[in-house]
Order: C-alpha cells, then structure tokens, then sequence
C-alpha cells in the first residue's frame, strides 16, 4: 500500500513529550533466558510515509531527523523508502522519452533521497530501497500507451492508474543508476505489489497470467543490474506481494499470490514445468531442455534474498485470515507460501529455502477508520501476537510497520493524527506475548518480549518482568532477564504467586543523547502492555 503523505511537524511534537516514561521501583531478580528461537535476528522494518515524498515546499532536515529520532527511539532496524522513479527521471510525465543515459546516475535528481538516506545511515538505521514503479511513480515514457481509465476493474474505492506494460529494459537501466549511486545501501526490494493491478498491468489477458511473465522481466533486469553495480551479496527482495488472493481475474484487478509466484516459476498446480501453449504465453520454455536452462537463463528466481509479502489482516487477529484463499497469503497463510516457496524450487532441482519478508504490515484502527477494524487495544495485542508467531519461524525474516502517524485513507499509525500515541505505539516498542496465560500454582508461565531499542544502547542492558496482584496497581520485579540477542529478543520463565498482571520494563539509558535526544537526560522507563494471568 505504497501511498504517500506528509505528517504534521506540529502533532508530532505531542508524540515526543509522551513517549517520555517514568520511574519505576522494586528489588528485581536475576533470571535467565530459554534458547534462542530460530528466527531472533529477524530485522524490524519500518516504513514511514511522513518523511518519503518529495513535496514541495521540501521536507526541511529538520523534520526529517525529528521522525528518524522517533524511529530510533522505537527500535527500528531498517527504514523502507520507497524510491519513486518518477521522483528522480526527467520528463517523467511525458509520453516521449528524452535523450539521456538512462543508466547514468548523474542523470537523475537525487537529493531528496540523498537526504533521507544519509540521515537515516547517520542515526544507525539500516536503509531498504523499494526501487519502485507501480501507479504515479512511473515514467509515461517507460511505459506502453493502451492502458485502461484509471480504476477500471481495479476493485478499489480510489483512483490509481494503471502501469501498462513497463519496459524492463528502462527499469534495468534505472536500478543500475539506483546501485552505483547508493553505494552504502545494501537491503534492496525490486518492484512493488507485483500481483497489483494499478502496480503493474496487464495482469490478466486471455485467460494467461501475463503479469508473471512481465514481473519476471522486471526482477531479472533489476537483479542483473543490482549485481552489476556491486551489490550482488545485499539483500535482495522480489514480489513484495498485496495479499489478497481473492480477486476475480483480469487485467487490472490483483492476481492471487501463490497463483502468481507458479506462473513466475512457469509451473503448474502440480509444481510441473508448463508445457505447450500455456508455456508460450507465459513465456516459459516450452520444451524439456529449455525447462533445463530456466535457473541459468533467470538466476534472481533462484537467488534473491526471498520474498517480501503484505500479509495485511483488517478485522482479525494474524492466526485467523479475513478473506481465506488457498493461494492468499495474509499472516496466518504465510507458511502456505513458504511450502509454495519451496515446491517452485525443487521443480527445477535447486533445495533454496526462500526466507519471507514481511515488507508491509499493521492494522488500521477504530477509530479513526469504521467498520470491522480493531480498537487500537485490540490492535496491540494482534500486533505481539504476530511477531511471536513470526519470532517461532525460521522462514520469516522481518516484522514490518508501515506508517507511524494516521492522518490519510490508511490509518495504520502507531499515533493519531494529533500527535498522541495509541496503543499500538508501545506494542510495537516493547512487544510482549504469553502463549498461554493460564498455568497451575507452582508452575513457570512462558514470557516472551522484545526491548527493540536496546539494541542502541550502550553497556549490559536487562528487562524486568513486572507482575501486580488480581485488583492491584502496583507493580514489582519478579525477573530481571539480561538481552544478549542483538535484536533484543528474549524468552523467559517466571513463576508468579498468584492471578494477575504481567508486563516488562526497561530503562533507556541515563543521557545517552545517541538513542534519543529528545529525551530527557535522565533515566526512564518504558514498558509494554499489561497482559492478565490466571494461576490455580
């Protein structure tokens, strides 16, 4: 859902003064952590539209630091731009393409990205270039004439163009600027929402899935030029799948993922290699031998990083998808897709064992949106539960959060539009998740958390697993656990005397302006949401 829109520097103040914590006390006890999960360097990827577009009057520095602060302070590894081709090329908006080395990087304005870049890598938050087309942010010279009125077929409430046949050469050549100008960028996603229909048409025409065959030009031109500027061992994404497998096929409407990564790998529902006819339309190969040479002739499909996904879920918690569909991969469908992910690869003898990215994710919350979406408390709770199920997976690779502040269609903000912090703000700071919360007397109860930005700070840094009684608000430390994971994950075992309340603090470091300097110089707390306990 790469729409863009510009916070409010004013509202944003409001989130600064609230993030502050404050003190807590009680005698802690040393714990230790279970074994490390699978996944516990999975990155958290944050994607904030306040500070990506290029508007005018521009972003001033200022603006931009003050979000990336926020971001820090939060925990975030890696911030996903969205590098809008149209931002950056000449003539973007003309049917005729100019005259120029479209492979040049010193053809193309940069200093929007420059900025955002250079701020982001000064602040020790990792940067993930979405190298993008899709509507509005493709050249009309890049693409062919024909495309249908914007919305036609689309499914959506909005008005979105259609990008009709866009050349994998231009692209190519693009992301070969992109690469040799961003030397120090080294996480990279190659198109967006490939099963869109407003991000890349047609996808649908008679009866084929042509979109497949003109997404596996798109990657194949991306990836060649990605390794051919010096960013062959980065991370590297293709798909970046929207996750609705329940659209009526055609050309602009989105084709269903699973559907689509098989028409990309040219096999059929079976994980055989197409043949004949369908193979022709797809353009896959449509003898045995050809079938042999597909690895070396389309070697991203066989050695990217992974798979960036969506797995969007608007009314329901991550273990319970909205719109169930085989080839669907919201949250809960994710390990569907992970076995689709390997089925592609053995049809064709390769054993890569894909990972899966999510590069895009949150709930909308009531209010400000309506309907069946969740209130931001129970928005939180959904939110750890999804890390905790993607912290059990060895496959899945980052825990996203697209937008920190609500204020356009897509209310997803960790803060309202005025500024103040929802719920969801301090889940995805200090997530905490107990798989089971009721337990016998005597017996450990399992907490998992993350402290996100500990990872920032400097020395030995603990986590203290607070309770409180049933009908009491005063809490104390029962466990102090210290964070050896990098990305600040732990599991613990605690035995609590009684039913309760459970939360987790820490302590942002005493004047440790690289962390957080809008802080307070002094010590404070942060702490997770409190989650009920039921000892018998």
């Amino acid at each position: 859902m790469n729409l863009l829109r510009r916070s409010r520097e004013s509202a944003f103040a409001v989130l600064v003064t609230s993030a502050v914590g404050i003190a807590i006390s009680g005698c802690a006890l040393f714990g230790s952590t279970a074994p490390a999960a699978a996944s516990d360097n999975q990155v958290a990827i944050f994607q904030d539209p306040g500070i990506e577009q290029d508007v005018s009057p521009p972003i001033s520095d200022a603006f931009i630091q003050q979000h990336l602060q926020a971001l820090r302070s939060l925990g975030v590894d890696v911030l996903r731009i969205g590098l809008a081709w149209t931002n950056v090329a000449p003539d973007a908006n003309s049917r005729t393409r100019p005259a120029f080395d479209a492979a040049d990087p010193n053809a193309y304005d940069w200093e929007f990205y420059d900025r955002l870049v250079s701020t982001a890598e000064s602040d020790g938050i990792a940067v993930d270039l979405l190298v993008t087309g899709g509507p509005s942010v493709t050249p009309l010279w890049a693409t062919q004439s024909g495309a249908p009125p914007p919305n036609s077929g689309s499914g959506s409430l909005f008005s979105f163009d259609h990008v009709w046949k866009p050349s994998a050469s231009e692209y190519g050549q693009f992301v070969r600027a992109v690469g040799s100008h961003f030397r120090s960028v080294h996480f990279w996603e190659i198109w967006d929402e490939a099963n869109w229909g407003p991000a890349l048409a047609p996808q649908v025409q008679g009866g084929a899935m042509v979109g497949a065959a003109l997404y596996r030009s798109l990657l194949d031109a991306g990836y060649s030029a990605l390794q051919g500027t010096g960013h062959g061992h980065d991370t590297i994404l293709a798909g970046n799948y929207t996750q609705d497998g329940s659209s009526q096929p055609n050309a602009t409407n989105s084709s269903a993922p699973l559907t689509f990564t098989r028409a990309l790998y040219c096999v059929n529902a079976s994980y055989a290699p197409l043949r004949g006819s369908a193979a022709q339309s797809l353009g896959c190969p449509t003898t045995r031998a050809g079938s042999r040479q597909f690895p070396s002739a389309h070697p991203a499909l066989f050695r990217v990083s992974g798979f960036g996904v969506h797995p969007y879920q608007y009314s329901n918690p991550p273990s319970r998808p909205d719109y169930p569909n085989p080839n669907g991969v919201e949250y809960n469908e994710i390990p569907h897709f992970v076995s689709v992910l390997n089925s592609v690869q053995r049809a064709y003898g390769s054993h890569k064992r894909m990972a899966v990215y999510n590069t895009e994710y949150g709930y909308q919350t009531r209010p400000p949106a309506a309907g069946r979406n969740p209130t931001p408390n129970t928005a939180a709770v959904w939110l750890n539960q999804a890390e905790y199920i993607a912290w059990r997976s060895n496959r899945i690779s980052s825990f996203d959060q697209y937008e920190l502040q609500d204020g356009g269609w897509f209310n997803t903000g960790l803060v309202n539009a005025n500024g103040k912090p929802k719920a969801t703000f301090y889940a995805w700071q200090m997530p905490i998740w107990l798989p089971s919360t009721s337990e016998s007397r005597g017996h450990s109860i399992e907490v998992w958390g993350d402290v996100r930005p500990a990872h920032f700070a400097h020395g030995a840094q603990y986590a203290y697993i607070q309770f409180a009684r049933r009908n009491s608000s005063s809490f104390s430390s029962v466990l102090r656990v210290r964070i050896t994971n990098s990305r600040g994950y732990f599991d613990a075992h605690v035995k609590l005397p009684s039913s309760g309340q459970v939360r987790i603090a820490w302590s942002y470091p005493a004047g440790d302006a690289t962390l957080y300097n809008t802080l307070s110089p002094s010590q404070t707390r942060i702490y997770s949401r409190t989650t009920s306990v039921s000892v018998h």
